[in-house]
Parts: C-alpha cells; sequence; structure tokens
C-alpha cells in the first residue's frame, strides 16, 4: 500500500470529506462499469455504484487500508446487482442460467480484474503531460489522427510524435499489468 493511500484512508477514517472524495474518484467510474456487467444498464449502475459509496462512508471506520476498502466495494456492488437482478423486472431478461453464471465466483474475477485494468490505465493515462493526455483520449475515442490535430489546433506530425511518446510510457508503466491480466484469464 502507497503511503498516499494509507494517509487517504487514515483520513477517511476519520470522516474527512476530501478523502472521501478523493476514494469516490478513483473508483467510481470503474464501480460503474463492473455493476454494468452485471445488470446491464448503465444508469442502475450508476446508482447502485452510489449506494454502496453511501455504505462505506456509513462504515468507514471498518476499513484499514485500501485493499479491504477496494474488496468491500465490489463485493457489496456484486450483491447488490443480483439483488435487483433477482427482485425486480430487469430478472424478466434473465434466465435462470444466466443468472447461475453471473453468481459464479469466475464471473466476479473476470469483471474485477477487467474493471481494475481499466481504471489503472485510465490512472496512467491521466498521469500524462496534458498535451498527450488529450491526444490519447482523443485517439481512445476513435479519433483519426487528422481529427485530433484539427480539434487541437496542432500539426498532424505533433500528433503522431506525442502518440508515440505516450504510448512509449504507457508500456513501460503497463507493462506488469499486462502480464497479470494474461495469467489471470489463462485460469
Amino acid at each position: 500500500m502507497s503511503e498516499n493511500s494509507e494517509k487517504i484512508i487514515n483520513e477517511f477514517r476519520k470522516g474527512n470529506k476530501t478523502a472521501f472524495k478523493q476514494i469516490f474518484d478513483m473508483f467510481y467510474s470503474s464501480l460503474c462499469l463492473f455493476t454494468n456487467k452485471y445488470i446491464n444498464d448503465f444508469k442502475e449502475a450508476e446508482d447502485i455504484a452510489q449506494e454502496v459509496f453511501i455504505i462505506i462512508w456509513e462504515k468507514r471506520k471498518n476499513f484499514s487500508n485500501i485493499y479491504s476498502l477496494k474488496a468491500f466495494l465490489y463485493k457489496t456492488a456484486k450483491n447488490k446487482s443480483l439483488n435487483l437482478i433477482k427482485h425486480s423486472k430487469i430478472k424478466a431478461r434473465y434466465t435462470e442460467t444466466q443468472i447461475k453464471e453471473l453468481e459464479t465466483e469466475r464471473y466476479f474475477a473476470d469483471h474485477l480484474i477487467e474493471e481494475e485494468t481499466h481504471r489503472i490505465i485510465i490512472q496512467r493515462i491521466n498521469e500524462l503531460p496534458l498535451q498527450s493526455r488529450k491526444i490519447i483520449l482523443h485517439s481512445l475515442k476513435g479519433l483519426k489522427n487528422n481529427e485530433i490535430a484539427e480539434k487541437m489546433g496542432i500539426s498532424i506530425n505533433t500528433v503522431k510524435t506525442q502518440k508515440k511518446i505516450a504510448y512509449k510510457k504507457l508500456k513501460f508503466q503497463l507493462k506488469d499489468l499486462l502480464f497479470l491480466y494474461i495469467i489471470f484469464h489463462l485460469f
């Protein structure tokens, strides 16, 4: 656990709202995506994620580190999603077989790894210099180099150069993550 994470958790446990916002910002979008894998309704997934954050605020004194908090976030989101599927109109969209698959630990683990990977990649992209970050984000939205150059008011060569530098940094920073992702998907 990093020193910064430890500090955030300690402040969060004391009821510091800034620390809570940092935790919220760190996990909210990934938790929404994770939850959406279960219920296939992004608006409802956002509601569940918000409910989960209310719960962690109420139970903030129970978390000794970022790992226990993260585990609680995802497990609670999974349980709330399954409850929604079982007890609402959404159940009509699923067969019993699909619900059983959603309840498996393998499904949970696969999607947890996928969303954590997404969160870490976005975190690393956000650490890039501003211009590189904007170029990469536009690229991830499907824009071509010439469209990015036009949108940002820079030359196409600048886009290509910045992309190359950014991808090189990201590849180096994320090399271990790719290895872990592959290992988890083999088993």
